[in-house]
This record gives structure tokens, C-alpha cells and sequence, in this order.
């Protein structure tokens, strides 16, 4: 056997000749889902109850920035809440750090009107969005659960484990 073959067994298979375009259709489908949600009714608040005008903090997910969360906290500013964004411009760093510089803007919220404060977070700021719940249940008002969250806690039910709780 030469050397050459030798080398090659061990390399990873080399990608299709050709230029790959990925799908087009599927990459900008976020246009079409985003021209429905703007026909919705429930996007224009129709039938909804009022919020009572308290702080919302939103989290991105993974790679994702406050940019991100803009049509949602539109949305609630419109229903009577005052979203606030969370000073990401992309959700990729340290988590720890991430989730200090939040739990910094729950404690000024908290003491500008003195109620516990609502955490909304998509994916990675879901999960944010839980911890600081754990860690700081003086502040937040709940805990939102993630589609993350169900998924797991579904594993979790099938397997006969239960759900972490929240200690200190």
C-alpha cells in the first residue's frame, strides 16, 4: 500500500465539486413568517388583556443580539409593558458574564418601581432567563420556560429522572 492511500484513509471526505448555494427558499422564509405575523390579530393586540406597565427584560438566544427581539418588544411596549433589551449585540461570549450584566439591569429595575421584574429570552437567553429566576427569585417575577426546557423535561419524564430545581 503506497503512503498516499495510507494518508487519505485518515482525512475527512472531500465537500462536492461545485459551488454549494445552501436552500434560498429556507434561509429566507423568516420574511414570509414575519408578513404573517404582521396580518395576525393577536400582533395588533386585538383581544388581549392590558399589561400592568412592568419591566420585561428580553435575552437573545445563541449568536443572536438585542436586534433580535425588536418586533417582540414592540409588541409589548404596545400591550402596556416596558421592555427592556439586555445590552447584547450577539448572545456568543461568556455566560456567566452575560448573565451578570443582566442580573446588574434586574437589580435598577427592580429598585426604579420596586416590583419583581418579568424575563422573556428565546433558546440561550431562555436559559438565562431560568437561572436568574433560580438565583434571584427576589427580582423576577417567574420563571418563563424555554422550548429547550419542555423538550428536556419530556426526556426527563420518560427516563424516570426529574426536573433540577432551583437551589442555593
Amino acid at each position: 500500500m503506497s503512503s498516499q492511500t495510507e494518508t487519505s484513509a485518515h482525512l475527512p471526505p472531500l465537500p462536492p465539486e461545485g459551488r454549494w448555494w445552501g436552500n434560498p427558499l429556507r434561509e429566507n422564509r423568516w420574511q414570509v413568517e414575519l408578513a404573517q405575523l404582521l396580518a395576525e390579530p393577536v400582533f395588533r393586540g386585538n383581544g388581549l388583556p392590558r399589561g400592568d406597565n412592568r419591566a420585561v427584560v428580553l435575552m437573545p438566544g445563541l449568536g443572536g443580539g438585542d436586534l433580535t427581539l425588536l418586533v417582540l418588544a414592540n409588541w409589548l411596549q404596545r400591550l402596556g409593558y416596558r421592555p427592556q433589551l439586555c445590552g447584547f449585540v450577539a448572545n456568543a461570549g461568556c455566560s456567566e458574564a452575560a448573565m451578570e450584566q443582566v442580573e446588574r439591569q434586574l437589580e435598577l429595575l427592580h429598585q426604579w418601581d420596586g416590583r419583581r421584574v418579568a424575563l422573556v429570552g428565546h433558546s440561550r437567553g431562555g436559559l438565562y432567563a431560568r437561572a436568574l429566576a433560580c438565583r434571584r427569585p427576589e427580582l423576577a417575577r417567574k420563571r418563563h420556560a424555554s422550548r429547550q426546557r419542555n423538550r428536556r423535561s419530556g426526556v426527563l419524564a420518560r427516563t424516570g429522572m426529574k426536573e433540577p430545581s432551583c437551589r442555593r
